[in-house]
């Protein structure tokens, strides 16, 4: 199953660089595996529930003429996106209400 996640920021850094950069990250359930390899644009990463392979992973895009963050979860088999996404929102509005302006979440 995938969902997408579209987060309005107000202008600024790049909400992606500073959740792929915070190391309180991994306290949530979740760790960045990748992001900005090389051969692919800029701006994207790869955000993993820990253990990996129970809940799937949320691929980051971030757009700086939209101050959007867009992202798309993905689950495999039969594994329900709740818990991943709850993961990310709630540490999203733990650490970064003050840039988000809005949060839309598309099944």
């Amino acid at each position: 199953m995938q969902v997408r996640i579209l987060i309005a920021c107000s202008r600024g850094p790049s909400l992606r660089r500073a959740i792929g950069n915070d190391r309180a990250l991994e306290g949530t359930g979740l760790k960045v595996l990748e992001q900005q390899r090389i051969g692919r644009r800029h701006g994207w990463a790869k955000v993993y529930s820990e253990p990996h392979d129970k809940y799937g992973a949320i691929n980051l895009h971030w757009d700086p003429h939209a101050a959007l963050l867009v992202g798309r979860v993905v689950t495999r088999s039969r594994n329900k996106p709740g818990p991943i996404i709850g993961a990310f929102i709630g540490y999203l509005m733990t650490k970064y209400r003050t840039q988000i302006q809005s949060i839309t979440i598309v099944p």
